[in-house]
């Protein structure tokens, strides 16, 4: 992304960014400014700020945690408001989710369509209990939404900790800071299978560590396009029947990457007997048959994308 900083402004833009951040955050809890144009006030800071003396091509990597999240099914339900309607809707959705990220030391770097993507400095931990309050204030919204008799919401989270490239980009008098990372794409990527998985938040298993905040459990191996190296997700659980077919379905794939296909397909089923929507559950049951199929196979070599179609 053009030349590399001057050594005088080394660590300037990595740390102006997130100062901006740390403005934007304080005006917001001061009621000096609508939470709602936080990004917009963001952006015209880091013009202010970072591009006083710094060039287009300017950038500097910092290691940060990615949580993207998006509204299911927003186009469907919004197909009978109008434009009025669906962006007071919006507005106040993001009045309510978007302070719990900077309640948890993170910011909105960007609204992407009717998704948002916050940047989280700190430690992965930050993101991850920010993405348990976000599911605590759903349930609590969808319940004022239901004495309304509104229709109530839901939204998938992706979560990845990597280096972020923050760059300068632009010319002439149109300059911003922008986001070049793996790191962002594979938020975005996960947040994606959530809806083909049935889940509520992924997260690579790298970064979720030794988080113990919200149960979890080791959803697989996943192909993401464009990547090389398989990606270990890892599930946040946030529904009361899978945290009670945790401990079942935890041996269920032991089993099945100990090449028990028996006993692996036999939990699974017993899994899925009693939660029916587990989507993951069902695709490592359909893996367990074709397994029996195939004994010559290598549980290693075992992706679960493979099983999706």
């Amino acid at each position: 992304v053009g030349q590399s900083m001057r050594p005088a402004a080394e660590l300037a833009l990595a740390d102006r960014v997130e100062r901006v951040g740390r403005k934007v955050d304080l005006l917001v809890r001061e009621d000096q400014f609508d939470p709602r144009q936080a990004a917009i006030l963001a952006r015209k800071l880091v013009k202010e700020e970072v591009g006083s003396d710094l060039e287009v091509g300017s950038m500097a990597r910092k290691e940060m945690t990615v949580l993207y999240s998006d509204l299911r099914a927003f186009t469907s339900f919004t197909e009978g408001l109008s434009p009025e309607e669906g962006l007071k809707f919006f507005n106040s959705y993001l009045s309510r989710f978007a302070p719990i990220i900077r309640d948890h030391g993170g910011f909105v770097d960007r609204y992407v369509g009717d998704g948002l993507l916050a940047l989280f400095p700190g430690s992965a931990t930050d993101a991850l209990r920010a993405a348990e309050a976000l599911r605590l204030e759903l349930d609590v919204y969808n319940g004022h939404r239901s004495n309304c008799a509104y229709a109530p919401v839901d939204f998938g989270m992706g979560i990845h900790r990597g280096l972020v490239t923050l760059a300068l980009i632009g010319e002439g008098s149109h300059v911003e800071a922008g986001l070049f990372s793996e790191t962002v794409s594979l938020s975005i990527r996960l947040e994606s299978l959530t809806r083909q998985l049935h889940t509520c938040a992924l997260v690579s298993t790298a970064s979720l560590g030794d988080f113990t905040g919200v149960p979890s459990r080791f959803v697989g191996r996943i192909r993401m396009k464009g990547r090389k190296t398989p990606l270990e997700v890892s599930e946040l659980l946030f529904e009361r029947r899978k945290t009670e077919t945790l401990q079942l379905f935890n041996q269920a794939v032991q089993s099945f990457y100990a090449d028990s296909i028996e006993d692996a397909a036999a939990a699974f089923a017993t899994v899925t007997a009693i939660d029916p929507d587990d989507k993951v559950a069902a695709l490592y049951l359909k893996a367990a048959y074709e397994a029996k199929k195939n004994p010559s196979r290598t549980p290693g070599s075992f992706f679960l994308d493979s099983a999706f179609n």
